[in-house]
């Protein structure tokens, strides 16, 4: 199991107690900060992988032989070498990480709504009730 989620799993029981769910707002800022600093994380990992293959093209295209080689053939050889696989490893992790946080977002977004709209049927209740 992702540590996102278990960690969202966790606050999820803390919230599901009355007393807690003040705490929202403080939850939810947790899980965005954690966004942000995944998606920097995974830009400047991009970027990473994006300077690395333009200098591998431009040797295989210009210093690697005298054999000229197609786009589609240097694209190979750059994806095929170790570097850039570690890169590129990098990038899909971070990828992942950063869909579990928008997922874990989104999950205490739709956890508050309920409880948004359990209070407002707990109002229109205790008014309804009052009046008979």
């Amino acid at each position: 199991m992702n540590a996102v989620t278990q960690c969202l799993e966790n606050d999820v029981l803390f919230l599901e107690q009355e007393q807690n769910v003040i705490k929202m707002p403080f939850i939810l800022s947790k899980y965005i900060k954690e966004h942000a600093k995944v998606s920097g994380a995974l830009k400047r990992k991009e970027r990473d992988l994006e300077s690395f293959f333009s200098k591998r093209y431009k040797y295989y295209k210009e210093d690697y032989d005298d054999m000229v080689l197609k786009d589609r053939e240097v694209g190979l050889y750059v994806k095929n070498e170790e570097e850039y696989q570690k890169l590129q490893s990098e990038v899909d992790e971070l990828t992942v990480d950063k869909e579990e946080i928008e997922r874990c977002i989104s999950t205490l977004k739709d956890f508050q709504w309920l409880h948004r709209a359990k209070i407002d049927y707990e109002k229109l209740y205790s008014i309804r009730g009052d009046e008979s």
